[in-house]
């Protein structure tokens, strides 16, 4: 059995810096301008609030995909909680996360993910259920996850973790850029349907279980911890300099270590470019007819959008849980 996270290092450090949660926005939704709406009314807040439940397959090597669903519980502005109407009984609100990293007894290092964020119509989707098999909600029929509405999605910039073994708990700090779907985009009133949102995550340490699986993977579950997201604002040109140094020299290692090159799609004989070529980001894969123009070369954050919303080769492993993209 692996043993439980015991300190942390910073996956991507730098971008952690770049927003605190101190320059949190206040933030407007307008579920009933969804697609199909959701009723309700139109809110403001400035933190959201909810539940975070985790399951998690580490290889052999270290490598672990982690999946997690953040099902909203709440909001408040200003530190003064905010009821929506309508939230909790004609909709409700989750996160579907992935996270990528790798995990050792001593340390916990992310490398990358991505994030979805959905309405529940009728909020129906029941609690959130946990098994070594995978994760998911009680409800997957018609009126539960199948009839739910992408709102975002996004990719992960940046993960870190720390430990506190005094107060027995584990956080972990989340930031990621989502952008609305083009039909969703009228829920999203303020700051923008684009941006950046911050997570913070506490676990207890005990909580969470470790269980041997196939082939000498570790699963790694836990469930009912506690979370809050903010929105923040876009970095500064500084911050985003210095994301495109870092952009630059991974990519330049990348191509080094890896052929064909992120810039370089590739060919197919008597051909320009292959039309439906599959070539790699990250730990991500990416089809497209004319990945160039499609697709994200991170030496800046000017198209991350356009990389968020990019086509998709595969679904996640997890395929008896709520599906979401990997």
């Amino acid at each position: 059995m692996r043993p439980i996270f015991l300190r942390a290092v910073s996956g991507i450090g730098l971008l952690a810096a770049l927003a605190s949660p101190a320059d949190a926005a206040t933030f407007t939704f307008a579920p009933s301008a969804a697609v199909p709406t959701l009723g309700g009314g139109t809110f403001s807040a400035d933190t959201i609030y909810y539940t975070n439940s985790l399951y998690a397959v580490v290889q052999p090597d270290t490598t672990f995909v982690a999946h997690r669903i953040m099902d909203v519980t709440g909001f408040s502005l200003n530190g003064i909680t905010v009821n929506p109407i309508g939230f909790g009984s004609s909709y409700g609100l989750y996160i579907d996360d992935t996270d990528l990293g790798l995990s050792t007894p001593t340390s916990l290092r992310y490398t990358g993910g991505s994030i979805r964020i959905l309405a529940d119509p009728g909020n129906n989707n029941g609690a959130v259920t946990l098994s070594n098999s995978g994760i998911g909600f009680a409800n997957g029929g018609p009126t539960g996850t199948a009839d739910d509405v992408l709102l975002a999605s996004g990719v992960e910039l940046s993960g870190t973790a720390s430990l506190d073994l005094a107060a027995g708990t584990r956080t972990t700090r989340l930031t990621d850029t989502y952008a609305a779907v083009a039909s969703e985009s009228g829920f999203f009133v303020a700051p923008e349907s684009l941006g950046f949102i911050q997570f913070v995550n506490v676990s207890g340490i005990v909580a969470l279980v470790n269980t041997p699986g196939q082939n000498g993977t570790t699963i790694q579950t836990f469930a009912g911890a506690t979370g809050s997201a903010q929105f923040v604002p876009e970095p500064s040109s500084a911050g985003l300099l210095g994301i495109a140094a870092l952009g630059l020299l991974w990519r330049t290692r990348r191509r080094s270590a890896r052929s064909p090159s992120l810039s370089t799609p590739p060919q197919s004989p008597g051909t320009r470019a292959s039309r439906n070529a599959k070539w790699s980001w990250g730990s991500s894969t990416c089809r497209c007819s004319q990945p160039s123009s499609n697709c994200l070369a991170l030496v800046g954050l000017g198209n991350w959008h356009r990389w968020a919303q990019r086509p998709r080769a595969a679904a996640s492993p997890f395929a008896n849980g709520v599906t979401f993209l990997a």
